[in-house]
């Protein structure tokens, strides 16, 4: 069989790109290539990390604020009931009135009758913290001995919780608002909580009560 020029031509040819494939399958990354694909990666990585470490951030400060107002609520329910239940034997017997402490005598059926039971809430503006104790005599026989116990935490009252009035109109900043002269005049307590988790992450939040005090 002959061989023409033409079929050698066509051999080199297809020699060539046979070669050329090869070469190409064979060729990897090159430096450059490496380089930029290692500088996108980190790109994602910090953004990434920035997005998820937001994301916790807010989340965490939700469940602060969450958490302290749930328990000022509570604080705010506990007192309320108590206060509700100064004993009035023709005069209230309240023993402590000050804007930080409010200390007074409770009766009931519940109460063991022959000792005096005490009910005392303490507000320290210097931490924070609301406390409470009970000193008496339960009907049950259960002794309490005024150790004090936290109600509230993360308060960010400067001076005081408590304010004591005679009258009120419609609001404590009316003209027709009276403050309280004598245990005899308390007719409302009220009591107002600013909570503020983390003084530099959360913004204060206020809760306040007006309790009549002669309302059961």
């Amino acid at each position: 069989m002959e061989v023409t020029r033409h079929d050698l031509i066509a051999y080199k040819l297809l020699n060539m790109n046979s070669s050329s494939v090869l070469g190409m399958q064979k060729r990897g990354f090159t430096l450059i290539e490496i380089v930029i694909v290692l500088v996108l990666l980190g790109i994602l990585g910090v953004v990434g990390a920035k997005m998820i470490s937001g994301s916790v951030y807010t989340n965490q400060m939700i469940s602060n604020e969450n958490q302290a107002y749930s328990s000022a609520r509570y604080a705010l329910e506990r007192m309320s009931r108590n206060i509700r239940e100064i004993q009035n034997t023709g005069v209230l017997q309240v023993n402590i009135w000050t804007s930080t402490e409010l200390k007074f005598q409770i009766t009931g059926p519940q109460i063991d009758s022959s000792v005096p039971f005490y009910v005392d809430f303490i507000y320290n503006p210097a931490t924070g913290i609301l406390s409470m104790s009970y000193s008496g005599k339960l009907s049950n026989g259960t002794v309490y001995d005024g150790t004090l116990h936290p109600l509230g935490k993360n308060l960010s009252n400067p001076s005081g919780i408590f304010n004591y009035y005679y009258n009120v109109g419609i609001d404590t900043a009316g003209a027709d608002t009276v403050a309280a002269s004598s245990t005899a005049s308390i007719n409302y307590v009220s009591v107002n909580l600013n909570i503020k988790p983390t003084p530099t992450i959360n913004s204060a939040l206020s809760l306040s009560t007006l309790i009549d005090i002669y309302n059961k």
